[in-house]
């Protein structure tokens, strides 16, 4: 079995835990705005998904041609609009039976906090938000921090997300095992080696437990 031995699982959060939806139309919707309405959020998404698919993606490298000025648009993100995955706290209740689990993500600060709000933080052993941790995947400190928090060898571990670049790629690199979840923003982004190719892959949380458990 692909996951024999294996003790924690690590999650990543938006578009693997959290669905963004609802928060990306208004984040694209204020960038537009941003550059009085010189680009359409319809079309910065489109160049967006096109950016992800080329591993390049930054809202604001696509404003820069239309006068914004400043590195990042994070601060116009309405992370209040985030909502966790129907399928998310079932199957965190159901995997933590079986395995510790941990969260590895990019997030600003107060992610332990936005989890318990969505009723997921009583399955879930530890949180590393890389504004509280100072670091940033793919950044491999990250990941080696969450081994040395779990106290587990990397083949014990698997990485779960929906980047091949911020997820699969540098866990793969340590010897973790990965599962990515091919939902969200990052759908279109393909693997472009073999080291940014997942063990597996699912397209929902739904198919998650039979792929670890078969």
């Amino acid at each position: 079995m692909m996951f024999n031995g294996v003790k924690w699982l690590f999650f990543d959060m938006g578009s693997t835990l959290v669905d963004e939806t609802d928060a990306y139309k208004v984040w694209f919707r204020r960038a537009s705005d941003a550059v009085g309405g010189a680009i359409s959020p319809e079309e910065l998404w489109k160049r967006y998904q096109e950016g992800m698919a080329q591993y390049n993606a930054t809202i604001a490298g696509h404003l820069k041609p239309f006068g914004y000025q400043h590195e990042r648009t994070g601060h116009m993100y309405p992370s209040e609009l985030d909502r966790a995955y129907p399928e998310a706290k079932p199957l965190l209740e159901k995997l933590s039976k079986t395995y510790k689990i941990g969260v590895i993500a990019n997030q600003s600060r107060g992610a332990a906090e936005r989890l318990e709000s969505y009723g997921l933080l009583p399955y879930i052993d530890f949180v590393l938000g890389s504004a509280e941790a100072g670091l940033v995947k793919p950044d491999p400190r990250i990941f080696r921090l969450a081994l040395e928090k779990a106290g587990c060898r990397p083949r014990e571990a698997v990485m779960i997300g929906d980047r091949p670049d911020n997820d699969i790629y540098p866990a793969k690199r340590l010897g973790l095992r990965t599962i990515r979840i091919r939902q969200g923003t990052s759908c279109t982004q393909l693997p472009k080696s073999l080291a940014y190719e997942a063990d597996a892959t699912v397209h929902s949380l739904d198919e998650l437990y039979e792929v670890l458990v078969r």
